[in-house]
């Protein structure tokens, strides 16, 4: 049976929500959490399981009647883009930025829900984050919804991603892997006065290596896009498949500007 619950019930309930994230326990059961034996004492505290269950049960962020029916994020954007927006409010990251994705394990109902073979949670939702190298605060984030209801691949999403995470920084390093490495959005970084060191496959047809032949061995190169636009001007350093990618990106950005380094 419902009861209605006031501002102060509602904040409980997130305190709640929060605090399981703090015990990490994604993958605990929800009655362990409240179990008298096993569980923990402030969940019982705050509130019974069964209030629990039901505020899970029937909160919405939106409108139903009014949402956009082609938004798949429409139950949860209004909040999520308020959340998102508050975020680099609240921290100033460091010089070095990473740009990837993180792939959240989930098998309910969820229309952007994607299936990842090669991850060990094979289903599960996208989540594309600028993170602070340091701390790894999330200090931009969006949900990979799939692709455009008219089912056109989107062109350049690895730059257009990068380009949206990284607005509003400046002087910063930008990070990333070869999904969104290109020469063009080096150059876009650039003019906003940001440098990026990322991997890029040795085959991608905007990258211009000298000596192909002698890379043949290599399958992915390291870029680290500087100051200038020239491609000469540029660090580039062949690395071989099951060499330490984040150990290489490190070496990487402490080589000096302006020359040819060959690693293997």
């Amino acid at each position: 049976m419902w009861n209605d619950i006031d501002e102060e019930y509602l904040d409980a309930y997130i305190g709640v929500l929060l605090l399981a994230g703090v015990y990490k326990s994604s993958n605990e059961a929800t009655d362990s959490l409240w179990d008298a034996s096993t569980g923990r004492n402030i969940f019982r505290a705050t509130m019974s399981l069964q209030s629990f269950r039901m505020i899970s049960r029937v909160l919405r962020f939106d409108n139903r009647e009014t949402r956009e029916k082609s938004d798949k994020l429409a139950p949860i954007r209004d909040v999520w883009e308020r959340w998102v927006q508050l975020l680099p409010l609240m921290f100033n990251p460091g010089p070095e930025v990473t740009v990837d994705e993180r792939f959240v394990p989930f098998r309910g109902k969820c229309p952007f829900r994607q299936y990842m073979p090669s991850k060990p949670g094979k289903y599960g939702i996208k989540i594309l984050a600028a993170c602070d190298a340091k701390t790894s605060y999330a200090w931009n984030l969006q949900i990979y919804t799939g692709k455009h209801a008219s089912g056109i691949p989107e062109k350049n999403q690895g730059k257009r991603v990068v380009l949206d995470m990284t607005t509003g920084l400046q002087g910063h390093n930008i990070t990333c892997d070869n999904f969104f490495t290109s020469y063009d959005l080096g150059q876009e970084l650039l003019r906003w006065k940001l440098t990026m060191v990322g991997t890029v496959k040795k085959n991608k047809p905007d990258l211009l290596v000298e000596d192909s032949a002698g890379i043949s061995e290599y399958k992915n190169l390291g870029v680290h896009i500087t100051r200038k636009l020239d491609c000469s001007d540029n660090t580039m350093a062949p690395y071989k498949k099951g060499q330490g990618r984040l150990c290489f990106l490190r070496r990487l950005r402490s080589l000096d500007v302006c020359s040819q380094v060959r690693s293997g």
